[in-house]
């Protein structure tokens, strides 16, 4: 992820998209049954589409534009339903909503990301990088502090390891790693 991220913005276009599309993948193999690929593909295609149209508007530094990406949305949930029709489901509402919650669940922070990298206009890294590093400060601070303290679980029917001593050492690491990255990077997005 660090090489994506540093190499530039074809790289990270690249590697956040490969994240993207094996996590849309494992969402739809997780909810649709073995063997149903049409619904895993249109999990992954409206996902990714969004990610990739705002890729491909900022690598070639074209004006974003809203109404393009909203259309295309919008053609896209139609298509759903049309494919639906033609296949003749047994519950083409409850399939079309796993659809666009998988692509909203996953799809809309990996295009967040995009907009974050391409925010002045040109690709600048030191936002994602910072987002990055806070993420892995918070699980390390989180696994570590958990470990060595943690008695009170947070939820214990769902992660019965998680604790709250766990949530209150990924607070502080993460806040310290932001004190750090403050200095490291001045005038961060």
């Amino acid at each position: 992820m660090l090489a994506g991220v540093l190499g530039g913005p074809i790289p990270f276009v690249i590697t956040f998209g490969i994240a993207a599309a094996l996590s849309l993948w494992e969402f739809a193999s997780i909810i649709f049954i073995k063997g149903d690929s049409r619904h895993k593909l249109a999990t992954l295609f409206v996902g990714l589409m969004p990610y990739l149209f705002l890729a491909f508007y900022h690598l070639n530094n074209l004006e974003t534009s809203i109404t393009a990406i909203l259309f295309s949305i919008l053609l896209t949930v139609f298509s759903l339903f049309i494919s639906e029709l033609y296949a003749r489901s047994e519950l083409p509402f409850q399939n079309v909503g796993i659809i666009l919650l998988g692509g909203a669940y996953i799809g809309v922070p990996f295009l967040v990301l995009n907009l974050i990298a391409f925010d002045s206009g040109t690709y600048e890294c030191r936002t994602v990088l910072a987002l990055m590093f806070f993420t892995w400060s918070n699980d390390t601070g989180a696994f570590l502090l958990g470990r060595k303290i943690g008695k009170t679980p947070l939820m214990p029917n769902i992660s019965p390891k998680k604790t709250w001593e766990g949530i209150l050492g990924g607070l502080i690491f993460t806040l310290f790693i932001a004190f750090l990255v403050s200095r490291l990077f001045d005038n961060l997005l």
